[in-house]
C-alpha cells in the first residue's frame, strides 16, 4: 500500500504531466489525459485533510480538491487546449509536491 506522502507526490506529478500534455499536444494526448485524471481522482479519495501536518496544508488540500473538480471538468469537456488551466494544474502540482515533503510517516 502506498503511503499518503507518496500518494500526494503521485498526484503532484500527474498534474504536471497533464499540464505538459495540454500545452504540447492536447489533441493526440486527450485519452491519456483522461486516464491520468481518473487515476488522480482515485488517489484523491484516499487522502483527507487530516493527513496534512499543518492547518495551512489542510486548507490547501481542501481548496485543491474543490478546484480540481472544476479544472478536470473544464479540460475533459473542451475541444481545445486551455493554457490557463494547464498553468493552474502545474501550479497545484508544485504546491502538492511541496506539501508532501511536510508529511512525516
Amino acid at each position: 500500500m502506498i503511503n499518503k506522502k507518496n500518494t500526494l507526490l503521485d498526484i503532484g506529478m500527474n498534474l504536471t504531466r497533464i499540464s505538459n500534455w495540454i500545452t504540447e499536444d492536447y489533441t493526440s494526448k486527450k485519452k491519456r489525459i483522461a486516464i491520468f485524471f481518473e487515476q488522480t481522482s482515485n488517489d484523491l479519495l484516499s487522502i483527507d485533510s487530516k493527513s496534512m501536518p499543518t492547518r495551512q496544508s489542510q486548507l490547501a488540500l481542501k481548496r485543491f480538491k474543490y478546484e480540481y473538480q472544476l479544472l478536470e471538468s473544464s479540460i475533459l469537456h473542451s475541444t481545445k487546449p486551455n493554457v490557463i488551466i494547464s498553468e493552474r494544474l502545474a501550479t497545484w502540482g508544485n504546491i502538492l509536491t511541496h506539501k508532501a515533503s511536510l508529511i512525516v510517516e
